[in-house]
């Protein structure tokens, strides 16, 4: 099992405002039959105990189905233009410039493909905008911490980051559930 322990931002912490905070990963986690989250890390151990606030999960930006046309798409056009690329080579060696004509069609066909599906990424995430927002701002209220739009992603739909703020008080999601404690050693 890999053991590491990520942070955001620049530095070993993430400055938000006043409040520093540590977005890390920890190595183990496990439930007792109380209840209690324990979370342990290389230098870290937290007991967690549930709050009682349920936070939803963080929307996606697109549809699994989109983002995958939008990666073939994309992997085609770079097939494409290194066909072209190889294609402009041979063609000086004997190679018809129809096979030249059939992959620029095929890449420029990608390449719309590729459009087409990023303007469906930007139109879905501007529709689940608004539910990103109630969820980072769920996030925040849960915690207290000004966390941004991408660490409380994180925060929210992983199941190993969890949160130290500057008072050492750790904060996990584990299946929906919010999780609030202290370090035990």
């Amino acid at each position: 099992m890999d053991t590491w322990v990520m942070f955001l931002g620049a530095g070993a912490a993430a400055d938000a405002g006043d409040i520093h905070f540590d977005l890390e990963r920890g190595t183990e986690f496990e439930i007792d039959g109380d209840g209690t989250l324990h979370i342990r890390s290389d230098y870290r151990s937290f007991a967690l105990a549930p709050t009682g606030e349920v936070i939803a999960p963080m929307p996606p930006t697109a549809p699994p189905q989109v983002w995958s046309w939008w990666s073939a798409s994309a992997f085609c056009c770079g097939v494409g233009i290194l066909m072209l690329l190889v294609t402009s080579v041979a063609r000086d060696n004997g190679w018809s410039s129809r096979g030249q004509i059939v992959t620029l069609v095929a890449t420029v066909v990608a390449a719309i493909g590729m459009v087409a599906t990023s303007v469906l990424i930007w139109r879905h995430g501007r529709e689940t905008s608004s539910e990103r927002n109630a969820v980072v701002a769920s996030a925040r209220n849960a915690t207290g911490l000004p966390l941004t739009r991408r660490q409380a992603r994180r925060f929210v739909s992983a199941t190993k980051d969890y949160i130290v703020a500057a008072d050492g008080t750790a904060w996990a999601v584990h299946e929906s559930d919010i999780y609030r404690g202290d370090r035990t050693a």
